[in-house]
């Protein structure tokens, strides 16, 4: 079994907003590693401790989804948690309302198919 996460992209998307319960980016950006790291938890109880590949991607103008999970791969680390593999997905996200094209969710693919492969995750 492997588990493959792609989630943050929208929380990171845009600037915090006056009504959101965190004073700043860096409050959200924690709260966002906690929440993660119990879901991490509770995957890794559910189904016996996976290998676990998370997806990021760059958001402009900050890059805050990638820099994030960096900074979830230490937490992990600080806690003795196991750690998880990042791919980066590479996509100018030139579809509607700036999701990838079938081209780019091709290449999206790819790459994750090669990190699989690399890793040796899955018997082939």
């Amino acid at each position: 079994m492997l588990i493959v996460v792609e989630l943050g992209t929208n929380d990171f998307s845009s600037e915090l907003q006056p009504p959101e319960p965190w004073p700043d980016q860096e409050s959200f950006q924690q709260a966002w590693i906690d929440g993660y790291v119990e879901l991490l938890r509770d995957l890794r109880q559910r189904y016996d401790s996976p290998p676990i590949i998370l997806m990021g991607q760059y958001l402009w103008p900050h890059d805050r989804l990638n820099q994030t999970l960096i900074r979830l791969q230490q937490q992990l680390a600080l806690l003795g948690e196991p750690p998880v593999l990042i791919e980066q997905m590479r996509s100018d996200n030139s579809g509607c309302l700036w999701h990838p094209t079938a081209a780019e969710h091709d290449g999206i693919a790819a790459s994750l198919t090669r990190l699989i492969r690399q890793q040796g995750l899955l018997p082939e």
